[in-house]
Formats: structure tokens, C-alpha cells, sequence
């Protein structure tokens, strides 16, 4: 039995489908086999609505490991454990030693995260924190 059901174009009539054309059966109604699929495209758009821009400034002449001096990132950011989208501004910069962090929900405008501090003072966040089996 198909798991799928779509429309006939000519006439409206609910019928199974499938993706290979050759197997598709005609509309018990008015015999086609066009069909009309009602996707719902939610998901996708949504994920095509956040946006996020990032730019690094870099430097060189220094070592491969060292050379991006500055990131800023800004835009939707997906948070995986709620599966939330948020708008999240980071500021990096190495050269002066600065880390900024503000993220916020967009339904509400409520500040979800706020972090501003020296960048040596920043550790034990993200993947820099500490496993249950380090010491």
C-alpha cells in the first residue's frame, strides 16, 4: 500500500502515488497519471529565511594556525538542543583581546546570552569545555 497520496491535476481526485512515473496507476476517475503534490515547504523556507554572515580578517604573515586576527559573525544561528532559531552577533578579536557574544530570541526580542570579556578569559565554552572524563 503507498505510504504517499496526491491529486490528479485533470480532475482533483486523491490518488497513490509514486516518484517513478512508470508505475504510477491511472486516476480511477478520469484515467491520468499527471499528479499534484501538496508539499508542505515550511521547513525548507524557514532554513532559507536564516541567514548569517561571517567575515574574518587575516593576517599573512602569520603562522597557518594564527593568521585569522578578527571574526564577526552575525545572523540566525540554530541552537541544536532546542532546535530554536536565534539571532546571534560574535565578535573575535584576537589583536585586542575582545570576545563579544548576544543572542536573542526573535519572537520575543528577550536576550538569550550575553557575553563581553577578554579573550583570555574566555575559555571552557563550546568545544573548548571540559569532557566528564577530563580532569
Amino acid at each position: 500500500m503507498p505510504d504517499e497520496f496526491a491529486k490528479c491535476t485533470k480532475c482533483g481526485t486523491l490518488v497513490p502515488t509514486s516518484n517513478d512515473s512508470s508505475q504510477r496507476e491511472p486516476c480511477p476517475k478520469c484515467g491520468s497519471l499527471s499528479r499534484k503534490l501538496d508539499a508542505d515547504a515550511s521547513d525548507a523556507v524557514e532554513i532559507a529565511l536564516h541567514d548569517q554572515s561571517r567575515l574574518r580578517r587575516k593576517d599573512q604573515t602569520r603562522p597557518s594556525d594564527d593568521k585569522i586576527r578578527q571574526e564577526i559573525i552575525g545572523g540566525y544561528d540554530l541552537h541544536r538542543d532546542t532546535g530554536k532559531w536565534n539571532l546571534k552577533d560574535r565578535v573575535i578579536d584576537r589583536d585586542n583581546d575582545y570576545y563579544f557574544e548576544h543572542v536573542v530570541d526573535p519572537a520575543t526580542g528577550e536576550t538569550i546570552h550575553k557575553c563581553e570579556e577578554s579573550l583570555k578569559d574566555h575559555f571552557g565554552h563550546g568545544s573548548a569545555k571540559k569532557k566528564a572524563d577530563d580532569t
